[in-house]
């Protein structure tokens, strides 16, 4: 997947409706999401065929970006459960939804 192409699918990811400050949530941005992502895909050796956990995973930015490039399992975890809310809401806008567990 190119750069451009992976950014305009992450753009629609929305962000935290109120962030928590005391969770020091701030919003990933789908240009440094996108552009972090595709380094890891293209001169790492990308996402197909491994699991990805993301740690403190807000509104899923980087987890959803993961599973776009092709990582079979992706968990997302957080302690806020508006944050893993959103990041449900953020999953299902995709044509082929992906599953969050809470």
């Amino acid at each position: 997947m190119k750069l451009k192409e992976l950014h305009a699918l992450m753009q629609d990811i929305e962000p935290f409706t109120q962030p928590k400050v005391q969770l020091e949530q701030y919003p990933t941005g789908a240009d440094i999401a996108s552009r972090m992502l595709y380094t890891v895909e293209s001169m790492y050796n990308g996402f197909e065929g491994k699991v990805v956990l993301d740690l403190g995973t807000g509104t899923g930015m980087l987890a959803i970006g993961a599973a776009l490039l092709g990582s079979p399992h992706v968990i997302g975890m957080d302690v806020d459960t508006d944050a893993l809310e959103q990041a449900q809401s953020n999953c299902e806008q995709f044509e082929d939804p992906l599953p969050v567990r809470h």
